[in-house]
């Protein structure tokens, strides 16, 4: 909604700032928001607001079905939750290249806030085993979104 306002704002007034402005502003309001001044696929960087536009790691025709359970997860919760030393030490671009290379799996797609996020909200982790590749076969691959509560299933168009 912000990045549609600014937008909308910059139309009505005659396009006086360049999208790239747009982005750096936006960074103001809220760390998610440069992203939707992307070309739709971006590798976003710092706390979010640092956006560098990539060519798409998937083609547009790979199903997903997104879970959104009527629990929240309180984001300052999961990071307060979130142990720095824990987190995964391997290199996004290198699982961007394994995307783009070898198509969506498992193994490239990790959060490290789904820990933190499953101990603030334990249903969400019983949700993802429900929907995990290894259990049913049904999607390629099951990961939470962001800092919850969205699990995202990739590879199937059908809800389980």
């Amino acid at each position: 909604n912000a990045a549609t306002a600014l937008w909308a704002a910059n139309q009505f007034s005659g396009c006086v700032a360049t999208e790239k402005e747009l982005q750096e502003w936006s960074s103001e309001i809220g760390s998610d928001i440069p992203f939707f001044f992307s070309h739709g696929a971006a590798y976003c960087t710092g706390r979010g607001e640092i956006v560098e536009d990539i060519l798409k790691p998937l083609p547009l025709d790979v199903p997903l079905v997104l879970i959104k359970p009527q629990e929240a997860c309180s984001t300052a919760e999961v990071y307060k939750r979130l142990t720095l030393d824990r987190t995964s030490k391997v290199d996004p671009l290198t699982l961007l290249e394994k995307v783009s290379r070898n198509g969506i799996s498992q193994d490239v797609c990790i959060n490290d806030l789904e820990p933190p996020a499953f101990e603030v909200l334990p249903s969400l982790k019983r949700l993802k085993q429900r929907l995990d590749p290894a259990g049913r076969g049904q999607y390629d691959a099951v990961f939470m979104s962001g800092s919850g509560s969205t699990i995202v299933g990739v590879g199937s168009p059908d809800p389980p």
